[in-house]
């Protein structure tokens, strides 16, 4: 199974997120699962933003080495679950031909150029609506 997390510009939220997932589905034994990030407006091979990457250090994950990447349609068949930070990323997985039951919208706003503490913020509640991701669509405690 691939599970692809879905933001605008792969720096912040989606990476985040795909850092998180991996940890929980390591932590629950679950090494089936291929798990990755995407943006939709990437125009470049961007690290993650500095707060992105201190935050996550707070919980003992390294960002360091991510780079930003855009979405590849030659990615669509063969992923599973497209997880959207926003509806509005979901209405273009679905402009590009992705079904609607393939997408999971966590509702996560954007920290861009916000302070370390509203990176803080983000991440716990990705972390929270990663649970819940994992725990409705994966049966993943």
């Amino acid at each position: 199974m691939k599970i692809l997390f879905v933001c605008t510009g792969n720096t912040c939220r989606s990476p985040m997120a795909a850092a998180i997932a991996k940890q929980k589905l390591s932590q629950a034994g679950r090494d089936d699962i291929q798990v990755d990030s995407a943006g939709l407006a990437v125009f470049g091979a961007d690290p993650a933003a500095s707060n992105a990457i201190e935050a996550m250090a707070e919980m003992g994950v390294d960002l360091k080495a991510h780079r930003s990447r855009a979405l590849r349609f030659d990615e669509l068949p063969s992923t599973d679950w497209f997880v959207a930070m926003t509806p509005s990323h979901a209405a273009a997985l679905s402009s590009a031909g992705v079904s609607p039951d393939r997408i999971y919208v966590l509702n996560v706003p954007d920290p861009f150029g916000g302070s370390l503490e509203v990176y803080r913020q983000s991440r716990d509640q990705i972390s929270t609506a990663v649970d819940r991701f994992l725990k409705e669509v994966l049966s993943c405690d």
